[in-house]
This record gives structure tokens, sequence and C-alpha cells, in this order.
């Protein structure tokens, strides 16, 4: 019997030829094809072709087997496939294709699949050749084990040349969650532009929804046209229990590359401080030991990027009472964008989550109280850590103080994980019991407060400083300054500004770009890029008060909650980047022992190590260091070719991607309006400069800055702007909590911004609604 689309539900043709009929029948490009099943005659086939083919048509025979290509057995290339075969051939090729299933091989498969040959029934696909100009494989999700990333290979000519590696391919890696995609490339493999990576993309979405599983893809590529000529499951990967990693606002606080150094203690400060919250909420019942192996993983690195393991999060959360309620206003206050709920433990018992729920009230009444005393618990004893820290060069001394630091700290820190629930509920609260037209942009009128937030007291003692400068008339001179001997030399003197710049290095020299990455230079480490701050930087006029909307009743308690939970989320903030910035300089006069040493080289090369390897080090563990530096030197530069992934998933464990011969790029779109976040209210039209680096040059003054992230230390850069545009954030991320104080108009969370956007184009920017319209596009 010849099986086609149009009857092939009443036959059992296997599952390569339903899937092949089904796409067909979805309006997929899969070539003309029909199965010939094991009773079919010789002269049917004949008759048929004749009928239904132009004569000189050419096919491709392959198998349909009854257990091939199942969701536990592929029997990828165990049976015989034959191309362009013309029809008068048909018979021969399908009678050997099926005689294939009797080979040593497939007797083997068979034997280590427990599968019985009875079982096994071979029917044949026969479908019209396309002679492909190139052709490949999708990978609906990378079978090493991301399931957030399709693969695409390419090779010239037919598929057969490319799995049977008989032609060099170029691969393909996309981000199911972002547009953006590296290429590992060869001279002599065809390039896919963008069209057909978007094309190819498509497919694999459409077939991953219509089988419900992950697939690969095989595809030919003829005249620019794409053709589907079979799929199959991809067999390796599991179908739950898979790892989430989620870059939400994390990469406020650690954009781009972070160094081995700032990972590794990142996991170890998020493990320390989840870990006293559990114990905390839970009042030592036990909940902490538990979940030993979802607090030690809050936090994750892949390819050099920090990211939240975001099941573990989840897991921490949904302790809380109304965590239904709870977890959706957090996603929208972190910027999490896929709001599916993933769980790594079993929920906890009625017992703990009665514990959870009286500690947890108990907590918010007493949020302000205890935010209040541990500011100043940290105030008092950052000088004494400060100054112990700063008279010794001895290691072991220094890894001491780390673990007084470590203890003094670890058992409270958790408090400011309770003030950023206080602010994100009770923001949550306001926006929703506001009754206006826009509740976002009211809220965020609500909760501006310049002039007491922690965050702009830099700001305007910077502004302080050259106003000095300019009296004293020594402000050219201090912006000539190009050695750390003159910047010395300078504040030595007696004058009122060069206090002030060591008033402002001493209290905020940790406040800088990337201050919470290790590695990252700060005024402190480098007085030289405060220099060139104060020569770059443009004079804040404070901006006029506006009136804030009136309110009553819930909304003014919620409103007066949200802007004080705010506030000291600021101040900890500033102590925190104070910690790392007492961390920094324990790490930096290791590493300087080490090179003196002659065990590294240059003593920044001690950020190449791990905390722990840092540790052993200091402890007497040296051999190899400078071998492992060299190799994790050339490993981080290659991941600098990756994107910045919003989230990958990965099956069963979290790796590091090793790759080479790389192209980076993105696939580009042509829209015009952009949707984010609106997080600070105002409408300004100007030209984007695109920035994705501090530098000295950077200049955003009159324009619109679009960035991929940004952290603490974009405030000099924002208050010279018109407004900002980023691909991350949310409504109380730092980016929108300064853009509001300085009455910037700002969208976060635009996604793919860097796609549609680029340096010069003029867009209308509308902090109220949320909208980014490109009104005239750059000369090329």
């Amino acid at each position: 019997m010849i099986v086609t689309a149009e009857n092939y539900t009443q036959f059992c043709v296997g599952a390569k030829a339903e899937r092949l009929f089904q796409m067909k029948q979805h309006g997929m490009n899969v070539p003309e094809l029909f199965c010939v099943t094991d009773e079919t005659h010789q002269e049917e086939v004949i008759e048929y072709v004749h009928r239904k083919f132009p004569e000189g048509t050419l096919f491709s025979v392959r198998s349909s087997a009854s257990a091939e290509d199942s969701s536990s057995f592929s029997f990828a290339g165990q049976l015989d496939t034959f191309l362009f075969v013309p029809s008068d051939e048909l018979p021969e090729k399908i009678r050997l294709c099926r005689a294939s299933a009797n080979s040593e091989s497939v007797t083997e498969y068979l034997r280590i699949s427990g599968i019985r040959r009875t079982d096994l029934h071979i029917n044949v696909i026969v479908q019209v050749m396309v002679n492909a100009d190139c052709s490949g494989v999708i990978f609906t999700a990378n079978p090493q084990g991301i399931l957030s990333e399709t693969v695409i290979t390419v090779g010239y000519g037919t598929g057969d040349n490319v799995v049977e590696d008989r032609v060099a391919v170029n691969t393909y890696y996309c981000n199911r969650y972002d547009s953006s995609f590296y290429a590992e490339l060869h001279d002599d493999a065809p390039k896919l532009g963008s069209d057909i990576i978007t094309t190819l993309l498509k497919i694999a979405a459409d077939v991953r929804e219509q089988f419900d599983c992950e697939c690969d893809i095989e595809y030919a590529v003829k005249d620019g046209k794409v053709f589907v000529l079979q799929t199959r499951p991809i067999t390796t990967l599991r179908p739950d229990g898979h790892i989430i990693l989620d870059s939400s606002n994390i990469s406020e606080s650690y954009p781009g590359i972070s160094s081995p150094m700032t990972a590794s203690l990142v996991k170890e400060v998020y493990s320390l401080v989840f870990s006293s919250c559990v114990r905390r909420i839970t009042r030592n019942d036990g909940t902490a030991e538990r979940l030993e192996s979802v607090l030690a993983n809050m936090t994750d690195s892949a390819n050099g990027r920090i990211y939240y393991r975001i099941s573990s999060w989840y897991d921490v959360i949904t302790m809380l009472p109304f965590s239904r309620k709870i977890i959706p206003v957090w996603q929208e206050m972190l910027g999490v964008s896929d709001k599916s709920v993933t769980r790594s433990s079993k929920s906890p018992s009625r017992m703990t989550k009665l514990r959870v729920m009286l500690s947890f009230i108990q907590l918010i009444s007493a949020n302000e109280r205890n935010m209040k005393k541990l500011n100043r618990k940290f105030d008092e004893m950052y000088p004494e850590f400060s100054a112990r820290i700063h008279q010794t060069d001895s290691p072991a001394e220094l890894f001491g103080i780390y673990v007084e630091l470590k203890n003094a700290l670890g058992n409270c820190w958790d408090l400011t994980l309770v003030n950023d629930m206080y602010s994100f509920i009770f923001t949550g609260l306001l926006k929703h019991s506001l009754r206006c037209e826009n509740p976002e942009n009211t809220a965020n009128q609500i909760i501006c407060g310049s002039n007491s937030i922690e965050s702009m007291k830099p700001v305007r003692l910077l502004t302080a400083i050259r106003k000095t400068l300019r009296e004293e008339d020594s402000y050219e001179e201090f912006c000539s300054i190009s050695t750390q001997e003159e910047f010395r030399e300078f504040v030595s003197r007696p004058t009122r500004s060069a206090q002030m710049i060591t008033e402002f290095i001493e209290e905020y020299g940790d406040r800088c770009s990337c201050e919470l990455k290790l590695e990252a230079a700060t005024y402190r480490t480098d007085p030289l890029l405060f220099v060139e701050t104060v020569s770059t930087f443009a004079d804040i006029t404070p901006p006029e008060t506006a009136d804030r909307p009136k309110l009553h009743g819930l909304s003014k308690l919620y409103a007066k909650k949200a802007y004080n939970g705010i506030q000291l989320r600021e101040k900890s903030r500033m102590s925190r980047g104070k910690i790392f910035g007492l961390i920094r300089e324990i790490i930096l006069k290791c590493g300087s022992d080490l090179s003196r040493r002659g065990l590294i080289g240059q003593h920044k090369d001690v950020f190449y190590l791990t905390f722990t390897e840092l540790e052993q080090a200091v402890n007497g563990k040296t051999s190899g260091l400078r071998e492992l530096i060299a190799s994790r030197k050339q490993q981080w530069k290659a991941f600098a070719a990756i994107p910045p992934y919003t989230r990958i998933v990965f099956d069963r464990e979290v790796f590091d991607k090793h790759p080479a011969d790389f192209v980076s790029d993105t696939i580009h779109s042509d829209d015009t309006l952009i949707y984010g976040t609106p997080c600070s209210s105002g409408i300004v039209e100007g030209e984007v400069a695109h920035i994705s680096a501090l530098s000295a040059d950077t200049d955003a003054s009159g324009k619109i800055i679009l960035a991929d992230v940004t952290d603490p230390g974009w405030v000099y850069v924002i208050s010279q702007s018109l407004g900002i545009i980023s691909k991350r954030g949310s409504l109380l991320s730092h980016t929108a909590i300064i853009s509001r104080e300085l009455r910037k108009p700002a969208v976060v969370g635009v996604g793919n911004a860097c796609d549609h956007l680029r340096d010069g184009d003029y867009v209308r920017l509308n902090g109220i609604d949320g909208t980014v319209q490109v009104i005239q596009r750059a000369a090329s």
C-alpha cells in the first residue's frame, strides 16, 4: 500500500514518516513524499511514481522503522539511505533499504536497545530529492546539555556530506531567550545570512511546539529556499530536573565577563547570606541543613558570566507566606522575564511554614529598625577592619581578618534580603493601590527622593570638589595629573580641595563602575581614575523638586514604607561596595606577595584564581599557579566572544563552553518601536549613544544612553544624559532609582534594544508608557 499525507493516519508507518506527514500538513516546506509499507508491491511503486511525479524526478530513499526515531531510540545512521535515485531504480533501493536491517550493526543496536527483531517493521520513505546548495542539521536544543541553545550546522551540498563529515561545516549557536548568536566558522564552509538563520530558528520553534520535545531536524537550502527533510527527538536530554541560570538584575552588579575570583566569592557570599536568612526565618529547625545543596548554589557562573540559579531562589521564596502573590511582584522588581516557577526541592512541612510565617511577619514589622541597626553596626566596624587590612601585608593575617569579617557580617547581612522583599512588596502594593490612569508613572514620582538617597551623595560631593578646584585655580593642574606620584603630591597639600578629595576616596573610593567585580579598578586602587572622572564629569544642577501626588489611606502608608525601604536598600548597597573593597584589598595584597615570590606573574593575575585556590596558595599549595593562570587567561579571552545570554537552561550540570574560531553577531530587525519597562517618567528626544562600557572618553552629554547593562558607577554618565535605555533592569534596579532621582526619563528591560538601535539614531524616549520610537535612522 502507498501511504501519503492524506491517508497516513490509517497505517502504522513509523515515527519518521508520520512526523514528515504531520509537518507537511502543518504547512512546513517538506518535499513531496510517500511511504512504502512492507506489503507494497514493486508495481504499485512504479505506477504511483509515473502517475504523480514528472519524468526525470530524482528521489531519496530512507527507512521509517517502527522503533526508529522514537523518544527513546533514534537508530540514526543504522539503516541505509539512498540519494538521487531515478524512478526505475526505486524498487531495488527500497529492497536494499529494508535489507540493511539485517546488518551486524543493526543487530548489535537492537541488542543494546533491548528491542526484539520481530518488533522492527521496516517501512520506507520515498521523497523528492533536493539537490541542495547547502544543508545541515538544526538541534532545537544543544545535545551537549544546553536546552536554551539552538544549534545550526551547515555544509555545502547534500546532508550526507554534512552528517558523514565529508565537508567542512559552520556551526551557529543561538540562544532561545535572546536574538543573539555566535558562530564557529571555517573558510571552506557556507556562511548563513540572518534571513536564513531566522527561518531556521522559526522552523526549530515550530517543530518543538508541534511535537512537544527537543528534536534534531535535517534541512536543505536550494536557491535561498529552506526544505525540511526529516526530524527526530533528541534522545540524550532529560524531560525535567533542569538547571536554569537567569541574569535578571545580577547583570547590573556583575556586567560582562567576571573573573574566576569574583565568581567564586559571589557564590560563597550568596550561599552564606541565604543560609543565614533561611535559618532566621525557620528559627533553626534544620531546614537550612536540608537545603544545603540548594543554598550552596544561589548563583552560578557560565562562560565567565555570573547568573542566578533561579530554581534555588524559588525554593527559598516559596517558603514565604503568600508566596503566590509575592513571586509575581519579585519577578517584576528584579526584571525576571520568564515567569514560570521552577523548583529543585520539596515543599517545606506545615510546621516549617508556620514558623516562617511568624518570622516573616515579625521581620517585616521590624525591618526599618533592623536595617538602621545593621547600618550603624557596619559604620562602626568598617574603619577598624580597613585599618587592620592596611597595616599588614601578611597573607595569613589578611585571611584571618577576612574570616573575622565574614563571621561579623554573615549572621546579620541577610537582613538586607528582608529589606529587599520589604521594598518589593510595598512598591508593588503602592502601584496596585493607585487608582489613576498611569500607576507606574505615579509610583515612580512618589518614591523619588534625591535629597537623601545614599547614591547621590558622591555625586554632590564630586560637584563640590570641581567647584573648589576652580575657586583655588587648580582645576587644570589636577586634570593634567598623569601619575600616582603626582596625585599623592597634590592631595598632600594643605588645601581645601586636597582635603575634600581625600575624604571622597576614603568614603566613596569603591563607588565605581563594576565596583562588585573584584578585578575592577576603583578610585581607591587607582586614583588616576578619579582624575579622569573629575575631568570628564559634568556639574550637577539639583533638579527641581516635583510636586508629589496627594495620597490617602493605604496608598500613603505603602508609599512611605516603599520610600524608606528603597533608601535603606541604597545605603546597604553602598556598604556592600565597601565590603567588597576590603576583600579586594586583601586579595591584591596576597597577589603582591605571590608575585614577589615569583609564584605568579603580575599581582593582578591573582584574579584568575578562585578564592579557594588563593586560600590554598596562602596555606602553601603553590605549585602550578602560573600554568593554571595562563590556561584561565586563554579560556576567559574566548568567553568574550559568547554573547551575554539572558537565560541558560542546562540539562544536568552547569558547564563552560570551549569555543574556537568565533564570529559573534546579532539577528537584526527593522523594528522602529521598542517596548520596555518605564521606570522614570518624562519624554525626551535625542541622539542615541551606545555605551557598552565606561571609559575616560565616555561622553553622553545631551544624548540618550543605550546600555547593555549598567551598574552603580554609571551615575556620573546618567547625570549628563537626556535619558537612558537599558537592555536589562526593572523598576527597582539601580538604573531606575538613579534615573528617577536625576529626573532622567528611563526605559529598562527592553531586551534586544541593541539589535534595533545604533549610534546616531534619533529617537523619542517615553518614560511614561515605556516606548522607544525611532524617528530617524543614523546615516550608514
